[in-house]
């Protein structure tokens, strides 16, 4: 069995001594994002149905003007709008969070 190289983890002092991890910023940015898009996915597509009506209509709200509504071709369109918004959140959150522990 051949062996795996495992690239060195450069490591920081400072965080070390806090007892805090660094976030991986794109790795839990695209976690986030595919985490949401698909409980967007659920509320957006029981919502054709009638479920949730107060969770489908904070989404209506904030993508109508993006061209979203409770609609079949909508839907992909408020997965991916929602995919691009958590992507970008969770990546400030973990871009945020790397900072302030290092301090």
């Amino acid at each position: 069995m051949a062996k795996k190289k495992v690239g060195k983890v450069k490591k920081n002092k400072k965080v070390e001594k806090s007892g805090f991890s660094e976030l991986k910023i794109l790795s839990f940015a695209l976690a986030g994002a595919i985490l949401t898009s698909f409980f967007v996915a659920i509320i957006v597509l029981s919502g054709l149905w009638g479920h949730f009506p107060f969770w489908n209509m904070i989404i209506a709200d904030a993508y109508s003007s993006f061209g979203h509504s409770l609609a079949w071709p909508n839907v992909l369109l408020g997965i991916i709008y929602s995919f691009i918004d958590a992507l970008i959140m969770f990546g400030l959150f973990a871009l945020i969070y790397n900072k302030l522990i290092k301090k």
